[in-house]
């Protein structure tokens, strides 16, 4: 039996000559590359012609192989480092395990310590030269900035590990069904649900169509897409399906399905049971009398802009495959006409008086949309705008399950398993702090309204989905993400939200400039409200925004300087106004009135009012 030694931190052991056999195994693998150091401290990266070391990563198996001959290495080479770091600045590596083995000696074996394993890139081990011989030492440490922080440290740009990562061989090949022919002559053929027929006709134009009474697939510019339809009563339930590619379900691929499917109003990414293909669905209830070919536009763009996104996230995952037809950009078959409506506003305007009335908020992102207390956290409520149309809106019912994530293995697989076409409730993955900060999860409700009297009853119902999923996913929640938040039941509202950060042409502004270079401990400067409202015209209202949100960190952080700052932000905040009702006079955004007012008076949150007594289970679905 090979003997394995085990090398904590900082240990080394003398190597013999020949070969070297490493084995990595990394649970989050973004990739890996050897980092090699000459005797006057330039450094470089292995270069795929350099004949002593190869690199071969398997991000399927999250598993990365080296080898190195010892005896070929260049003379001038005095250390050679490897590096591995995770797919994103959100996901840390987790367990991280090193084997360095070679023929006739024992296996060394290294692997990152618990608190590392909150790292987003890392050195595992070094080889370098002791004498006439060669020794490894095991380093088991990095840095939480990803990429760009240990590319800083070791002296390289981090452009230069976009590339290090070797090309693993060719992705496999899955059977694709073909699309119809594009070359159609004459009419459609009389097959598919009879009600969408000629609606499909009229947003595509006649051509081949396969199906039977609940289902039709066609192709559009060469993508194959369906569309499916269910009647109970008056009310019809529509679903577009698109294919959005295929490959090897992993966590990447999964946590890319999941942030898609958390931008995307309607539309949801799911994966087929063989695990290795994706879709993207999004449905609609509506009237018999209401379903028109401005639904079934809005569907399919929606799944269309959907796809694109997830496979935006996929360009550099390896061994994914792209539907070769998807366009970053909608159709024109499927862009709404100047007449073309799907929804008039003023529905709203009731149901958005009475939350108002009740103590909600709106949010600054969603004027539309309003933020609910409940006594199980917080919630989103109202309309919200699809992808593919200005006009045309949904129904939104969402809360957030989880913050602050910072998942075990298998998380965001776990979750994207609950996502089906089928569903009324989706989960996704939102950032709601700064870039780089641990996601959130949320669950929603979300359905397409067509003109309908039913906007209240379908707030209520959505209500009742969401808690129901929530209360499903929690015993996932609580084994893989035990170190989250639970937003559930007690839910300050996070720095920002649905927000990607400042743009750098903000960043850059000289107030802001001024104020992030300001020491820990430093006052604010004075005048720093009026200073703001002289820049107003060049910062607007999202500059203004960010300067109060810097202003209300340093105001949160508490300290010496705490109270001054939290009555500067007081002004701040009054910068940034939002008409948040026709008739009603301006307020601040909300992400920033809420953080202003925690600090001045924590209080608990207000229960919402109870709702019309009915007889309703949070089980019962709208058909079956």
């Amino acid at each position: 039996m090979t003997e394995v030694i085990a090398l904590a931190p900082g240990a080394n052991a003398p190597l013999g000559p020949g070969t070297v056999d490493v084995d990595i195994e990394v649970q989050q693998l973004g990739g890996a590359a050897v980092l090699v150091e000459a005797g006057d401290g330039a450094v470089r990266l292995l270069s795929p012609t350099d004949p002593f070391a190869t690199v071969t990563v398997l991000p399927g198996e999250q598993r990365v192989r080296v080898q190195v001959s010892l005896e070929r290495v260049a003379p001038e080479a005095v250390r050679l480092r490897l590096l591995v770091w995770s797919p994103g600045l959100s996901l840390p590596l987790a367990r991280t395990v090193a084997v360095v083995a070679q023929v006739g000696g024992p296996q060394v074996q290294t692997e990152l310590p618990g608190p590392a394993r909150e790292l987003r890139a890392a050195e595992l081990v070094e080889f370098y030269r002791r004498g006439d011989g060669w020794k490894v030492r095991a380093v088991a440490s990095g840095w939480v900035g990803h990429v760009a922080a240990m590319a800083d440290a070791v002296g390289l740009p981090a452009s230069a590990f976009a590339v290090a990562a070797p090309e693993p061989s060719s992705p496999p090949t899955a059977p694709v069904s073909p699309p119809p022919p594009e070359d159609h002559e004459g009419p459609s053929p009389a097959v598919g649900p009879p009600a969408l027929r000629e609606l499909l006709d009229e947003v595509v134009g006649p051509g081949a169509r396969y199906g039977d009474d609940t289902f039709v697939d066609f192709a559009l510019h060469g993508m194959l897409l369906r569309l499916s339809y269910e009647r109970s009563g008056d009310l019809a339930r529509i679903i577009a399906v698109s294919p959005g590619g295929e490959g090897e379900l992993t966590d990447t691929v999964a946590l890319a399905a999941l942030r898609a499917t958390g931008e995307a109003p309607l539309a949801v990414v799911s994966f087929a049971e063989d695990e290795t293909t994706a879709f993207v669905s999004a449905p609609a209830v509506a009237h018999v009398d209401a379903v028109d070919s401005a639904l079934l536009k809005a569907l399919l763009a929606e799944v269309w802009v959907t796809a694109a996104r997830f496979n935006a996230r996929m360009r550099t995952a390896r061994r994914w495959q792209r539907p070769p037809q998807l366009t970053d950009q909608i159709p024109r078959e499927l862009r709404l006409g100047i007449a073309e409506e799907l929804q008039d506003e003023s529905a709203w305007a009731d149901v958005h008086s009475r939350l108002l009335a009740a103590g909600g908020m709106p949010l600054v992102d969603e004027p539309a949309a309003v933020l609910m207390p409940s006594d199980s956290g917080q919630l989103v409520v109202g309309p919200s705008l699809l992808s593919g149309t200005a006009r045309a809106w949904a129904i939104l019912v969402e809360r957030t399950v989880r913050a602050s994530v910072r998942p075990e293995p298998g998380l965001w697989r776990a979750i994207a398993a609950r996502n089906d076409e089928q569903s009324f409730v989706r989960f996704g993955v939102q950032d709601e702090g700064l870039p780089g900060d641990p996601p959130a999860i949320h669950c929603n409700y979300a359905a397409l309204q067509l003109p309908r009297t039913a906007v209240t009853a379908d707030l209520q119902r959505g209500l009742e989905f969401v808690d129901h999923a929530a209360e499903a996913i929690e015993d996932t929640l609580r084994h893989l993400a035990a170190d989250s938040a639970d937003y559930r039941n007690n839910l300050p509202w996070p720095t920002t939200r649905r927000w990607s950060g400042p743009g750098s042409e903000i960043k850059e502004q000289l107030l802001v400039r001024e104020i992030e270079g300001l020491p820990a401990d430093a006052l604010p400067p004075d005048g720093l409200a009026a200073r703001a409202q002289a820049q107003a015209a060049a910062l607007q209202r999202a500059g203004l925004g960010y300067v109060a949100h810097v202003a209300l960190l340093r105001a949160e952080a508490g300290g010496d300087a705490g109270g001054a700052w939290r009555e500067v932000s007081r002004e701040l905040v009054q910068l940034a106004p939002i008409a948040h009702a026709p008739d009603d006079g301006p307020c601040a955004t909300a992400s920033l009135h809420v953080r202003l007012g925690r600090l001045d008076a924590p209080r608990p949150m207000r229960p919402p009012p109870p709702p019309a007594p009915a007889a309703r289970s949070i089980r019962r679905r709208l058909f079956g």
